[in-house]
């Protein structure tokens, strides 16, 4: 194993005592709580004020759980990057000789090889002896050379792998900081999103009881009017929330989530109006062969779809035609964007990308 595989293991998640079923089971309490809530509130009875009060605090239970549970998992990224933010001990340091030694064998080799030569003269039987002592040290100095000697090739192999493990655990303490820093931004989009749920059950409460009393009366009621339409629980085959889709987006600086063109910047601002979904989206691409004028602006309108991925028609003040698509990403402040346009000289045809809200 690399000496810098290590990084890549320890850098797995780790995940606190909190699990996912800390949400999952809350989750589909709401799922559970007056399932045909919106459907009740066209003929709502004696019950329905309850129900929407159950399923109201239903859905800030699981929220409070989902949040709870992206906290921690930020703790232990916390910890990790701390970790990575250790720089390693040079190798180099850990195995080359030392400097003291390496002078102490330069000099007890030019000892031995002065004393040597200067017996080598003297015939006395005890001298020789001597000399033959100093001899065999000296061969046993050579080889201890050597044997450093040859240590060098693998020592820079080893120097060399610990600085690329130090490149590694460098982007792996970013990352680290980075989903951090992007797992508190998603908590407390949770909890603000807890607070429009239970404004919208208290909205729905109150349209449902407009309708009651048009119901009784026969017709409308001036200190009640109706409530418009309202926007119900996500679920996979429902409606999606309109703040998955509405607000001011951007293309991230780094760590950018794309398919085909690169995108350098994008800037998507999207509004709701009267059941309408109005945006004007601003790009730069990164230039190629075939990009070479990398600048994109254009906007769209179009009616909010009942379905997840909202569709619109684009046009492109050359007057271009084509398609956006806007489709909710795995967070709640993420947002895939998937174009075409027709033929366009050397702009850019197709992209598709994750954008972040701001």
């Amino acid at each position: 194993m690399k000496p810098y595989a290590f990084l890549m293991l320890a850098a797995a998640p780790l995940l606190a005592q909190t699990t996912r079923e800390s949400y999952r089971v809350p989750y589909q309490a709401w799922r559970d709580a007056a399932p045909t809530l919106e459907q009740d509130a066209a003929t709502p009875n004696l019950e329905f004020a309850g129900k929407a009060q159950a399923a109201a605090q239903a859905a800030e239970k699981f929220l409070a759980a989902r949040a709870d549970f992206i906290t921690a998992t930020r703790a232990d990224s916390t910890t990790q990057a701390e970790w990575a933010a250790k720089p390693l001990e040079h190798a180099e340091a850990m195995l080359a000789p030392r400097a003291e030694m390496q002078t102490l064998l330069s000099r007890a080799g030019d000892f031995l090889n002065t004393n040597i030569a200067s017996f080598s003269s003297i015939k006395d039987p005890a001298i020789q002896q001597v000399r033959q002592a100093m001899e065999r040290e000296r061969a046993a100095l050579n080889s201890l050379n050597q044997t450093l000697s040859a240590r060098q090739p693998f020592l820079k192999d080893v120097v060399e792998s610990t600085e690329e493990a130090e490149i590694l655990r460098t982007t792996v303490a970013q990352a680290l900081r980075n989903a951090s820093s992007t797992r508190e931004q998603v908590a407390a989009h949770i909890r603000n999103e807890a607070g429009a749920w239970t404004t919208y059950y208290r909205d729905l409460t109150e349209g449902a009881a407009s309708t009651a009393r048009v119901s009784s009366s026969g017709a409308p009621n001036p200190a009640a009017p109706a409530k418009p339409a309202l926007v119900q629980r996500p679920s996979p085959a429902g409606q999606t929330p309109l703040s998955r889709y509405v607000g001011s987006w951007a293309y991230p600086a780094r760590n950018g989530i794309f398919l085909g063109a690169e995108p350098q910047t994008v800037e998507l601002l999207v509004r709701e109006d009267n059941g309408k979904l109005t945006g004007t989206l601003v790009a730069k691409f990164v230039p190629s062969a075939t990009v070479t004028d990398p600048n994109l602006r254009f906007d769209f309108t179009g009616l909010i779809q009942q379905t997840r991925k909202q569709v619109y028609p684009l046009m492109t003040p050359e007057g271009v035609a084509g398609t956006i698509e806007l489709i909710p990403g795995a967070a709640i402040n993420l947002l895939e964007v998937n174009l075409q346009t027709e033929a366009n000289g050397n702009k850019v045809r197709s992209a598709n990308f994750v954008l972040l809200k701001r």
